[in-house]
């Protein structure tokens, strides 16, 4: 049988929760006045709450985050993650309506994840703008015209539905640039003439260009027109790879993280290249050949069973 539990006990028990008590030892289910070691707030939580050997839970309220939130302190929290309230503040674990100040989209957090957030230093942003990551007007466009269509409307945000007109069937779309990023498919929903499936016959390239100074990786299917495309334009094609489609993309999202991480520029304008892709180049001024092709083979290294890389 344990041992009956004595204030002195109770007390050093307490206090290595990072509880301070102004009153002696009241009960395990008697509130228990003080003050948090951390912070300095008074309350009156039971020993029995805190102290138990199951319990998870701290003595103080707002060290722990379970204290009740006024909707002025609630709101002032959402701002401090980018995201403005639509609707009155449902409660810490409800989902709360909001808009993102970085893309404009609409989401639905829930204040205690919103302060996990804060406290783990993410962005200002909601989480679809982090799984994106920043995207500016001409990025967007450089990827929806790389997945096969041409915008009829300025770029309306990630989730929100974007007018344009397929470049294979010419049917008039709204695809959105979250879609376009994670489905794989293409922007067209009616012919899938552009994008990769996971099970597509791919080609992993990598070409550079001589006059611009950049070197640019990318993915297409086989028997597409993607290279030529490229080399009409003054591209010269220095390696392919052929994968599953699933494979390539992997291989094309590593490299390009790679370049991310590093903070590296984009090789080349918008401008530089009317064919779109702009955003997988780099400048070989910053990074040389070498170093590019070094990406590729550690991110070609992480797929199973992958061909060896061929000159075309």
């Amino acid at each position: 049988m344990p041992a009956r539990l004595t204030p002195e006990v109770a007390e050093q028990r307490a206090r290595a929760k990072g509880w301070v008590p102004a009153v002696p030892y009241p009960g395990a289910e008697v509130p228990w006045p003080g003050h948090c070691a951390t912070c300095g707030a008074a309350g009156a939580p039971k020993y029995g709450n805190f102290c138990s050997p199951k319990s998870t839970q701290g003595p103080c309220r707002p060290c722990s985050g379970s204290q009740k939130r006024t909707e002025t302190e609630a709101r002032t929290i959402m701002r401090q993650r980018g995201l403005t309230p639509l609707v009155p503040y449902p409660g810490t674990n409800a989902p709360w309506e909001s808009e993102c100040g970085n893309c404009g989209g609409i989401t639905s957090p829930t204040l205690s994840s919103i302060r996990k957030a804060i406290r783990q230093g993410q962005p200002k942003c909601c989480d679809v703008c982090r799984r994106n990551g920043p995207v500016t007007a001409a990025a967007a466009e450089d990827l929806l015209r790389r997945a096969g269509a041409e915008p009829l409307a300025a770029f309306p945000g990630i989730k929100k539905p974007w007018r344009a007109r397929c470049l294979n069937c010419h049917r008039d779309i709204t695809p959105s640039l979250d879609s376009i990023k994670h489905a794989g498919t293409g922007a067209c929903r009616y012919c899938g003439g552009y994008g990769i499936s996971a099970d597509d016959n791919a080609l992993v390239y990598l070409t550079t260009h001589q006059n611009l100074g950049a070197a640019k990786i990318g993915i297409a299917k086989v028997g597409s027109r993607r290279l030529l495309q490229h080399r009409a334009h003054g591209w010269t094609v220095v390696t392919t790879v052929k994968l599953p489609g699933r494979h390539a993309r992997a291989v094309e999202h590593a490299v390009l993280t790679a370049w991310k991480d590093l903070a590296l520029p984009y090789g080349v304008r918008p401008a530089d290249m009317p064919q779109s892709g702009f955003t997988e180049t780099v400048s070989l001024e910053d990074y040389t050949l070498d170093q590019v092709q070094r990406d590729l083979a550690q991110a070609l290294a992480s797929v199973p069973k992958v061909p060896t890389a061929r000159r075309p």
